[in-house]
């Protein structure tokens, strides 16, 4: 019948909305996960760069102290 018709084709409209939501929110999940791992790169890379300097400041430290 025509109202069923009708039900249908709103309720296809209501679906195509949905997945286009969900379409939009996976798309801006994966760029935050994107931007979480430049961020978790750039700790790793800050970390190794303390971890190195402070082993220099170390064995600089000890070559001084062994004049």
């Amino acid at each position: 019948s025509k109202i069923e018709l009708t039900q249908t084709s709103k309720l296809i409209s209501v679906v195509l909305k949905v997945c286009s939501l969900i379409k939009k929110i996976q798309i801006q999940l994966n760029s935050l996960k994107n931007i979480k791992k430049s961020a978790q790169s750039a700790n790793s890379i800050i970390n190794t760069a303390q971890s190195d300097t402070s082993a220099a400041d170390f064995n600089n430290s000890n070559q001084s102290n062994s004049v």
